[in-house]
Protein backbone atom coordinates (compact mmCIF):
# COMPACT_ATOMS: atom_id res chain seq x y z
CA UNK A 1 0.00 0.00 0.00
CA UNK A 2 1.42 3.22 -1.08
CA UNK A 3 2.27 5.26 1.63
CA UNK A 4 0.24 8.65 2.01
CA UNK A 5 1.79 12.10 2.35
CA UNK A 6 1.69 14.64 5.34
CA UNK A 7 -1.21 16.34 2.89
CA UNK A 8 -3.20 13.58 1.90
CA UNK A 9 -3.25 12.45 5.89
CA UNK A 10 -4.28 16.30 6.86
CA UNK A 11 -7.12 16.03 4.04
CA UNK A 12 -8.49 12.62 5.15
CA UNK A 13 -8.68 13.85 8.92
CA UNK A 14 -10.30 17.53 7.11
CA UNK A 15 -12.91 15.38 5.39
CA UNK A 16 -14.06 12.73 8.22
CA UNK A 17 -14.14 15.84 10.75
CA UNK A 18 -16.60 17.35 7.66
CA UNK A 19 -18.86 14.26 7.48
CA UNK A 20 -18.89 14.33 10.75
CA UNK A 21 -19.93 17.52 11.30
CA UNK A 22 -22.70 16.49 8.55
CA UNK A 23 -24.38 14.33 10.54
CA UNK A 24 -26.10 17.20 12.34
CA UNK A 25 -27.43 18.88 9.03
CA UNK A 26 -30.79 18.50 8.11
CA UNK A 27 -31.09 15.54 6.12
CA UNK A 28 -31.30 15.14 2.53
CA UNK A 29 -35.06 15.32 0.86
CA UNK A 30 -37.01 12.21 0.80
CA UNK A 31 -37.82 13.68 -2.77
CA UNK A 32 -34.39 12.90 -3.87
CA UNK A 33 -34.87 9.21 -4.46
CA UNK A 34 -32.13 9.11 -7.20
CA UNK A 35 -29.23 7.68 -4.89
CA UNK A 36 -26.41 9.13 -7.17
CA UNK A 37 -27.89 12.69 -6.43
CA UNK A 38 -27.51 12.52 -3.29
CA UNK A 39 -24.23 10.89 -3.33
CA UNK A 40 -23.46 14.80 -5.20
CA UNK A 41 -25.44 16.47 -2.92
CA UNK A 42 -23.41 14.77 0.20
CA UNK A 43 -20.03 15.16 -1.33
CA UNK A 44 -21.07 19.39 -2.10
CA UNK A 45 -22.25 19.56 1.21
CA UNK A 46 -18.67 18.06 3.15
CA UNK A 47 -17.42 19.87 0.37
CA UNK A 48 -18.90 23.14 1.76
CA UNK A 49 -18.01 22.30 5.13
CA UNK A 50 -14.29 21.54 4.46
CA UNK A 51 -14.08 24.92 3.23
CA UNK A 52 -15.63 26.45 6.24
CA UNK A 53 -13.41 24.95 8.30
CA UNK A 54 -10.24 25.61 6.19
CA UNK A 55 -11.45 29.30 6.23
CA UNK A 56 -11.64 29.61 9.98
CA UNK A 57 -8.61 27.47 10.43
CA UNK A 58 -6.84 30.22 8.05
CA UNK A 59 -8.59 33.43 10.06
CA UNK A 60 -7.41 31.77 13.56
CA UNK A 61 -3.95 31.65 11.57
CA UNK A 62 -4.06 35.07 10.35
CA UNK A 63 -4.63 36.51 14.03
CA UNK A 64 -2.06 34.39 14.89
CA UNK A 65 0.02 36.26 12.54
CA UNK A 66 -0.94 39.46 13.30
CA UNK A 67 -0.25 39.05 17.27
CA UNK A 68 3.17 37.85 16.27
CA UNK A 69 3.60 41.20 13.98
CA UNK A 70 2.44 42.89 16.62
CA UNK A 71 5.01 42.00 19.33
CA UNK A 72 7.66 41.82 16.81
CA UNK A 73 6.67 45.31 16.14
CA UNK A 74 6.79 46.44 19.96
CA UNK A 75 10.47 44.57 20.67
CA UNK A 76 11.77 46.07 17.88
CA UNK A 77 10.35 49.71 18.34
CA UNK A 78 10.96 49.84 21.89
CA UNK A 79 14.14 47.89 22.53
CA UNK A 80 16.87 49.98 24.82
CA UNK A 81 18.87 49.81 21.96
CA UNK A 82 19.28 51.36 18.28
CA UNK A 83 18.19 49.59 15.46
CA UNK A 84 19.27 50.64 11.72
CA UNK A 85 19.21 48.29 8.69
CA UNK A 86 21.84 49.63 5.79
CA UNK A 87 22.43 48.84 2.59
CA UNK A 88 26.56 48.84 1.27
CA UNK A 89 26.36 52.33 0.25
CA UNK A 90 25.50 53.20 4.44
CA UNK A 91 21.67 54.61 3.12
CA UNK A 92 19.86 53.61 6.13
CA UNK A 93 16.61 51.28 5.11
CA UNK A 94 15.11 50.67 8.56
CA UNK A 95 15.14 52.58 11.56
CA UNK A 96 13.40 51.66 14.86
CA UNK A 97 12.00 54.23 17.37
CA UNK A 98 14.74 54.31 19.92
CA UNK A 99 17.46 55.43 16.95
CA UNK A 100 14.68 57.92 15.93
CA UNK A 101 14.78 59.18 19.91
CA UNK A 102 18.74 59.24 20.43
CA UNK A 103 19.02 61.93 17.04
CA UNK A 104 15.92 63.86 18.03
CA UNK A 105 14.45 62.95 14.70
CA UNK A 106 11.43 61.58 13.21
CA UNK A 107 12.04 57.89 11.55
CA UNK A 108 10.62 59.22 8.49
CA UNK A 109 12.88 61.56 7.77
CA UNK A 110 15.94 58.54 9.03
CA UNK A 111 14.63 56.11 6.53
CA UNK A 112 16.58 56.89 2.88
CA UNK A 113 19.49 59.27 4.78
CA UNK A 114 22.87 58.38 4.61
CA UNK A 115 24.35 57.19 8.11
CA UNK A 116 27.03 59.81 7.92
CA UNK A 117 25.35 62.50 8.06
CA UNK A 118 24.92 62.04 11.51
CA UNK A 119 28.40 60.87 12.26
CA UNK A 120 31.24 63.67 13.59
CA UNK A 121 33.07 64.46 10.25
CA UNK A 122 36.42 62.93 12.11
CA UNK A 123 34.73 59.51 12.86
CA UNK A 124 33.24 58.96 9.57
CA UNK A 125 35.77 56.70 7.86
CA UNK A 126 35.30 54.79 10.93
CA UNK A 127 32.27 53.84 9.50
CA UNK A 128 32.80 53.79 6.02
CA UNK A 129 35.18 51.25 6.96
CA UNK A 130 33.29 48.99 9.46
CA UNK A 131 30.02 48.95 6.76
CA UNK A 132 32.75 47.85 4.31
CA UNK A 133 34.52 44.74 6.25
CA UNK A 134 30.77 43.90 7.49
CA UNK A 135 29.52 42.98 3.67
CA UNK A 136 32.83 42.06 2.84
CA UNK A 137 33.60 39.75 5.37
CA UNK A 138 30.39 38.91 6.64
CA UNK A 139 30.85 38.25 10.31
CA UNK A 140 29.87 40.69 12.83
CA UNK A 141 31.63 43.95 13.57
CA UNK A 142 31.77 46.67 15.79
CA UNK A 143 33.31 49.80 16.00
CA UNK A 144 32.37 53.14 18.14
CA UNK A 145 31.21 56.48 16.75
CA UNK A 146 30.57 59.78 17.99
CA UNK A 147 26.75 60.96 16.34
CA UNK A 148 25.46 64.34 16.91
CA UNK A 149 22.00 65.39 16.81
CA UNK A 150 20.01 68.19 14.75
CA UNK A 151 20.61 70.12 17.93
CA UNK A 152 24.54 69.41 17.49
CA UNK A 153 24.44 67.88 20.61
CA UNK A 154 26.89 64.77 20.45
CA UNK A 155 27.48 61.08 22.21
CA UNK A 156 28.86 58.41 22.09
CA UNK A 157 27.64 55.14 20.39
CA UNK A 158 28.90 51.15 19.72
CA UNK A 159 27.81 49.79 16.36
CA UNK A 160 27.29 46.03 16.20
CA UNK A 161 26.64 44.90 12.84
CA UNK A 162 25.90 41.92 10.66
CA UNK A 163 25.66 41.31 7.08
CA UNK A 164 21.76 39.07 6.42
CA UNK A 165 20.42 38.32 3.30
CA UNK A 166 17.01 38.03 2.49
CA UNK A 167 14.79 35.12 0.43
CA UNK A 168 15.41 37.50 -2.30
CA UNK A 169 18.97 37.30 -2.26
CA UNK A 170 19.34 41.28 -1.11
CA UNK A 171 22.03 41.81 1.44
CA UNK A 172 21.45 44.60 3.98
CA UNK A 173 23.76 45.12 7.31
CA UNK A 174 21.95 45.19 10.37
CA UNK A 175 23.03 46.93 13.23
CA UNK A 176 22.73 47.76 16.90
CA UNK A 177 23.80 51.05 18.50
CA UNK A 178 24.17 51.33 22.14
CA UNK A 179 24.69 54.77 23.83
CA UNK A 180 28.18 54.59 25.54
CA UNK A 181 28.72 58.58 26.80
CA UNK A 182 28.26 57.45 29.85
CA UNK A 183 31.27 54.98 29.78
CA UNK A 184 33.70 57.17 27.40
CA UNK A 185 33.14 60.05 30.12
CA UNK A 186 34.01 57.79 33.27
CA UNK A 187 37.45 56.56 30.56
CA UNK A 188 37.81 60.05 30.18
CA UNK A 189 38.13 60.66 33.99
CA UNK A 190 40.00 57.89 34.69
CA UNK A 191 42.59 58.39 32.17
CA UNK A 192 42.97 62.22 33.56
CA UNK A 193 43.09 61.00 36.90
CA UNK A 194 45.99 58.92 35.95
CA UNK A 195 47.42 61.57 33.86
CA UNK A 196 47.55 63.60 36.62
CA UNK A 197 48.93 60.86 39.55
CA UNK A 198 51.96 60.07 36.63
CA UNK A 199 53.01 63.93 37.03
CA UNK A 200 52.84 64.13 40.54
CA UNK A 201 54.83 60.85 40.82
CA UNK A 202 57.62 62.43 38.58
CA UNK A 203 57.32 65.69 39.97
CA UNK A 204 58.16 64.39 43.56
CA UNK A 205 61.95 63.75 45.07
CA UNK A 206 61.35 59.66 45.34
CA UNK A 207 58.03 58.46 44.55
CA UNK A 208 57.29 54.87 44.69
CA UNK A 209 53.93 53.72 44.19
CA UNK A 210 52.79 50.62 46.02
CA UNK A 211 48.91 48.74 45.68
CA UNK A 212 47.53 46.62 49.14
CA UNK A 213 49.85 43.70 48.38
CA UNK A 214 53.22 46.15 48.72
CA UNK A 215 53.92 45.35 45.14
CA UNK A 216 55.16 48.19 43.24
CA UNK A 217 52.89 50.29 40.78
CA UNK A 218 54.87 52.86 39.60
CA UNK A 219 57.74 54.84 40.71
CA UNK A 220 59.73 58.22 39.21
CA UNK A 221 63.34 58.96 37.97
CA UNK A 222 64.55 60.25 40.87
CA UNK A 223 63.74 56.41 42.42
CA UNK A 224 65.59 55.20 39.49
CA UNK A 225 68.60 56.88 40.06
CA UNK A 226 68.84 56.39 43.89
CA UNK A 227 67.84 52.39 43.95
CA UNK A 228 69.25 51.30 40.25
CA UNK A 229 66.09 49.93 38.72
CA UNK A 230 64.18 51.25 35.90
CA UNK A 231 60.83 51.64 35.90
CA UNK A 232 60.04 48.45 34.30
CA UNK A 233 62.62 46.62 36.13
CA UNK A 234 61.03 47.43 39.25
CA UNK A 235 57.09 47.43 38.82
CA UNK A 236 55.83 44.26 39.58
CA UNK A 237 58.35 43.20 42.13
CA UNK A 238 57.32 43.53 45.97
CA UNK A 239 58.62 46.75 47.43
CA UNK A 240 60.75 44.25 50.05
CA UNK A 241 63.59 44.01 47.04
CA UNK A 242 64.51 47.55 47.95
CA UNK A 243 65.20 46.85 52.13
CA UNK A 244 68.74 45.26 52.58
CA UNK A 245 68.31 41.51 53.50
CA UNK A 246 69.69 42.02 57.39
CA UNK A 247 66.65 44.36 57.85
CA UNK A 248 64.29 42.21 56.36
CA UNK A 249 61.49 40.78 58.91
Amino acid sequence: MKKRTPEQIKDAELRKRAESKLKYKVPVSEELSNSDMKKVIHKLEVHQIELEMQNDELRKAQLKLEESRERYTSLYDFAPVGYLTFDEEGRILEANLTIADMLAMTRNLLINSRFHYFIKREDQDIFYLHIKRVFKGGKAETCEVKLKKKSDTEFYVRLDSMRVEDSGGNTTCRTSITNITERKNMEKVLNESEEKLSQLVEAAQVAIVCDVNQVITDWNRSAEKIFGYSKWEIIGQPISLLIPEKYRK
